[in-house]
């Protein structure tokens, strides 16, 4: 009582001046720093036409017609605004990202003709479509690139921080009877670990490439490669490992990419 005593005897000091003073200044450094607005829309037109932009780039989520597809509710609005009467058509920009979700869109959008969609599914890499973006692209049956489009193998990149805090499978941990134990047995836990993620991508691969006859050799350049994750891809490459690439992109879907790309943000 004696703390809300003192704090109102303060308040009753404190100039009715200063205050408005304050929220003056609070509502000037909303307007400065608050997400900056975007100057044109597409005003629907793409969904209308069965048309997504997925990305997970700041300076693409913040337009409205983009998927953030590291945003769990993002990606489920996109299936949901999935048009099952038309031709599929994704945009994807993306540096690469956590790849839940990617794995998720790849697989769903590679199911959906056992759903009865019968139209293509056709992805288009304007500039860069890296990791997880190379993962989804895989779910499309036609894949549209620029002569200097890249992409990279979708290896699952994975950071261990050596810390007790980080988490592992329960079929692996119930094998571990002390905490002594876990200390030891630290590394081999890590390797489990890393030998379940890889046996989940190499199932989710050949669901999703199932009804490529060339399924085994695009695994096996773009998942088991020996090559580094950071290696680019271009059509010609693509198009060697049995992927069907078509150049360039078409006129419509880059008069999209560029008005995305050429946007400026207002604050």
């Amino acid at each position: 009582m004696k703390v809300i005593h003192l704090i109102f005897n303060l308040m009753q000091k404190i100039n009715i001046e200063f205050i408005y003073a304050f929220l003056f200044l609070g509502i000037v450094m909303y307007f400065i720093f608050k997400k900056p607005r975007i100057k044109v829309s597409f005003n629907n037109k793409l969904k209308d036409n069965n048309i997504f932009i997925i990305s997970n780039e700041k300076k693409y989520t913040r337009f409205k017609d983009v998927v953030n597809f590291e945003n769990s509710e993002e990606v489920f609005k996109f299936f949901r605004n999935i048009s099952f009467e038309k031709d599929l058509h994704m945009i994807i920009i993306t540096e690469g990202g956590e790849s839940d979700n990617p794995d998720l869109v790849s697989y769903m959008i590679s199911q959906m003709k056992d759903s009865g969609y019968k139209y293509k599914v056709n992805a288009y890499i304007p500039s860069y479509a890296m990791s997880s973006g190379s993962m989804i692209m895989l779910a499309a049956d036609n894949i549209y690139m620029n002569w200097y489009s890249c992409t990279s193998p979708v290896d699952t990149q994975i950071e261990y921080e050596m810390e007790d805090s980080e988490t592992f499978s329960v079929k692996h941990l119930k094998e571990i009877k002390t905490k002594g134990e876990f200390k030891e047995r630290y590394s081999e836990l890590i390797k489990k670990d890393a030998e379940t993620i890889y046996q989940t991508d190499a199932y989710i691969l050949r669901r999703v490439l199932k009804d490529n006859p060339n399924r085994n050799k695009i695994i096996r350049q773009m998942f088991d490669t020996k090559l580094s994750h950071g290696m680019n891809f271009n059509y010609h490459d693509l198009k060697k490992m049995g992927l069907n690439i078509i150049t360039p992109i078409p006129g419509n879907i880059l008069k999209i990419t560029n008005t995305l790309m050429d946007t400026k943000y207002i604050h």
